[in-house]
């Protein structure tokens, strides 16, 4: 039985051993820095190391590490077209439930696959691997199950199978456009925008006979050699109604270990029950939310606004300077004021009747960023399971994401292959 003076020397060796590792790599460790001080050493390890990085909705990290690595979570925003108050465009931010992918360079999981028998050939997967089994009868097609697809961004692709006889058509469809049909022959393919593969075909011709045998796929962005089978990780992350706009973001204090939003844009959903005036002008429509009306709400406003689009969207009007020109429009002006040039209505009354049924939803960018704590317990889970066990993969790495309302514009950080 070990002896408590046994275990001291076994962990003092043990830190011996640490010390020597880390020292390996630069670390400078002397005999007179603690044990505890080893974590930051191993800290300094990590952000000295050259990374790889990208950024966008879907990211393809290449010549990377496996390690533990990084992914920022940021804000988007959206409005597809000109609204109008007869033409609404709804504008729309990150929020909701969001789903992060992170793939090895092999994009094709052989689990969207239907296991079954047809024309005497049974399709089965032991892991990444396809067995076929049985006595052909004639060709037999396998497709992908419902509800799944592969989520390739724009760039060029390759396929390799480990056999071409026994897998004689490979085919990808996006909708009732094919992407790809191969035969005997491994190809690549281009795709110039991000494209949704939710048709899959593979076909066993007749001509196999009886056959018992394990087949690999690789789908790869550039070269799909050597063969890696496919692995992924999956994680959730539900916002519920916390927004995420263009340039917020989410964030963990290291004051304090919290999670926060960063908010660098407010929304206002404004009904018609504030204290709205007319402005006295015969030859346009000019409706006021003056800022002292509005309980100084709109203090937080950047300034100057007048007709800054990149600083203010709405549903229902473009943003102009209203009483400048002839088209309904909505700006802030320079004393933190909203102006609405709405030439339909006329009256206060019928304005503030149709803001009732026609809830101005707008946002505005905030002269000075808010930090607003995160409470949601589930959201939090999610947020340090994402923080703690995100990897990335040997060679490369891939990040897609599937979403409720829009996707989150990621900043990513891997270690890179080699390093230091």
């Amino acid at each position: 039985m070990s002896t408590t003076l046994n275990k001291l020397e076994y962990l003092d060796e043990t830190k011996d051993q640490i010390k020597t590792a880390l020292n390996q790599f630069g670390s400078g460790i002397t005999d007179e820095d603690t044990f505890r001080s080893y974590a930051d050493k191993i800290d300094d390890i990590y952000n000295n190391w050259p990374k790889v990085t990208g950024e966008g909705t879907d990211i393809v990290l290449n010549n990377t590490k496996s390690a533990l690595m990084k992914i920022g979570l940021n804000g988007n925003t959206e409005q597809d077209g000109t609204p109008t108050p007869n033409n609404p465009v709804d504008v729309k931010v990150v929020t909701g439930e969001n789903s992060v992918k992170v793939e090895n360079k092999n994009r094709f999981d052989v689990n969207i696959i239907q296991e079954r028998t047809t024309n005497g050939i049974t399709m089965s997967f032991n892991g990444q691997t396809i067995n076929l089994s049985g006595t052909a009868t004639g060709n037999a097609n396998f497709y992908m199950k419902s509800n799944t697809n592969i989520v390739l961004e724009a760039g060029t692709y390759s396929i390799i199978r480990s056999s071409l006889a026994e897998i004689a058509t490979l085919k990808l469809a996006s909708g009732s456009d094919t992407i790809v049909s191969t035969g005997n022959t491994d190809i690549s393919f281009t795709l110039n925008e991000e494209t949704i593969i939710d048709g899959l075909t593979l076909q066993v011709p007749s001509s196999v006979g009886t056959i018992n045998k394990d087949i690999t796929i690789q789908l790869a962005k550039g070269s799909a050699s050597p063969y890696v089978p496919h692995t992924e990780q999956n994680f959730t992350i539900n916002l519920g109604s916390l927004e995420l706009a263009e340039n917020d973001y989410i964030y963990k204090s290291l004051v304090d270990g919290n999670w926060y939003k960063k908010g660098y844009v407010k929304k206002v959903v404004l009904n018609g029950t504030e204290n709205w005036v007319k402005e006295g002008y015969s030859e346009y429509n000019l409706f006021a939310l003056y800022n002292e009306n509005y309980n100084n709400n709109f203090n937080d406003v950047i300034t100057p606004i007048w007709n800054i689009s990149s600083v203010q969207i709405c549903k229902y009007f473009k943003v102009g300077k209203p009483g400048y020109q002839t088209t309904n429009c909505f700006s802030f002006n320079n004393t933190k004021n909203l102006m609405v040039q709405f030439n339909e209505i006329s009256t206060l009354a019928d304005f503030k009747t149709w803001l009732s049924t026609h809830n101005l939803v707008l946002y505005y960018v905030l002269e000075t960023p808010t930090d607003t704590l995160i409470t949601d317990q589930t959201l939090i889970a999610q947020l340090n399971a994402f923080e703690k066990e995100l990897k990335s993969y040997n060679e490369q790495t891939n990040i897609s994401q599937t979403y409720a309302n829009l996707p989150f514009i990621l900043t990513a950080s891997a270690l890179m292959k080699g390093g230091n």
